[in-house]
């Protein structure tokens, strides 16, 4: 039986890479390659900063996959594209060409990859869009709406409300949440609710050879892992946690793992950049309790990597999704303001047992949503549905 032809667009598709978006990219890809003839079509970029062009661009087959690197074609100045940002707010009549500019400032801008979209949608039955706010997407799925599902991994930020996107996602797409919040918050920031859809997710699971006994660290501590800017609310964290340290003296410390903004180490904050994969995990496998502070979650992927360590969360509650992981999970807690994490915090340390049941609660949460082969078995589904419409 001939496999179904499927073109996935991701702006980095790399096992370097450490974002939500580009990890279910490549939790999707290696999901359906087995089953499907699959092509990716991605950058030659790592860092969403910049999009500094780091890989070699053109062809490369992997694992059941062909994937189509092109070049970006202009660096993005942080600065310079912040600053035109914050103008376009500021802005009371906005224009087309504003909106235009702000598309190719913000990148990747890859004109080559668009080009292949518009000259080769036809021969694929499913185009797989991941993402909703870049380039390719905006310029690329004009082309094959009805043939594609748009993977959004949606915040509620500022440029969701741009008319831009408002004209982009309309009801002939086909859409895949991450969770019901994230179905929630595209009814309030679009006004409809798509016709075709599905809540899938992604899959979580440890690989065995992470599984595995990890030396205790000699001091409690709480630890964030993940990107580290100030969208990420890595700052506000911080704060919070001095605070608390000075109101309630211990030997408690605040680990940061990931790459971005730099932070200095110092006695209470021990900032150790990237890390690889079995340092995050021993590092997990002992920590008091894992904290994710961003506002803005569409998944979160690390709260569900901590549950399967059997370690509890504290997340803001302000993500409306990590908050309503924590509740249907009874894996977590999570706050809004600084007396509120610190009665979180008393909480966990008054109640050991309470805490450890947390962790097994959000394990189990886990391992019955978010395994491999339910996944695996809802994407195939609903592409199965999408290429019998579209066969080519």
């Amino acid at each position: 039986m001939k496999k179904n032809r499927i073109l996935m667009v991701t702006t980095i598709f790399s096992e370097e890479a450490f974002g939500g978006a580009e990890r279910l990219s490549l939790d999707y890809a290696t999901k359906l390659s087995d089953e499907i003839d699959l092509t990716i079509l991605t950058t030659t970029s790592l860092s969403y900063l910049t999009w500094e062009p780091v890989l070699n661009p053109g062809e490369e087959k992997k694992e059941n996959m062909n994937i189509l690197r092109f070049d970006v074609k202009k660096k993005r100045n942080l600065r310079s594209f912040n600053r035109y940002y914050t103008s376009l707010l500021k802005k009371k009549e906005v224009r087309e060409s504003d909106f235009q500019k702000f598309i190719e400032l913000q990148g990747p801008f890859v004109p080559e990859l668009i080009e292949y979209i518009k000259n080769h949608h036809s021969e694929y039955d499913v185009i797989l869009f991941i993402g909703y706010l870049y380039y390719p997407i905006v310029l690329g799925l004009p082309f094959c709406k009805n043939k594609s599902v748009c993977v959004l991994t949606l915040h509620d930020e500022p440029p969701a409300y741009f008319p831009i996107y408002k004209e982009l996602f309309t009801d002939e797409i086909f859409y895949s949440f991450n969770t019901p919040e994230e179905l929630d918050l595209f009814e309030k920031i679009f006004h409809f609710t798509p016709e075709k859809y599905r809540i899938i997710g992604t899959a979580v699971e440890i690989p065995d050879e992470y599984l595995i006994p990890y030396e205790p660290k000699p001091f409690p501590y709480l630890l964030y892992v993940g990107r580290v800017d100030e969208g990420k609310g890595v700052y506000r964290l911080i704060e919070f946690f001095r605070k608390w340290k000075k109101q309630f003296p211990s030997d408690f410390k605040l680990i940061i793992a990931g790459g971005g903004e730099r932070i200095e180490s110092d006695e209470e904050i021990e900032s150790l950049g990237f890390i690889s994969e079995k340092d995050k995990f021993s590092w997990m496998s002992s920590a008091f309790v894992l904290v994710n502070p961003s506002p803005m979650e569409s998944f979160s992927i690390t709260i569900m990597e901590s549950w399967l360590m059997g370690v509890p969360v504290l997340v803001n509650s302000e993500s409306d999704t990590m908050r309503n992981h924590c509740i249907r999970s009874n894996g977590g807690l999570y706050y809004q303001s600084q007396e509120s994490f610190f009665r979180t915090m008393e909480f966990m340390i008054s109640n050991k047992q309470k805490r450890k049941k947390m962790g097994e609660n959000g394990k189990r949460y886990v391992t019955s949503n978010y395994s491999s082969s339910r996944i695996k078995k809802l994407l195939l589904d609903l592409i199965d549905e999408m290429a019998g419409e579209n066969r080519v």
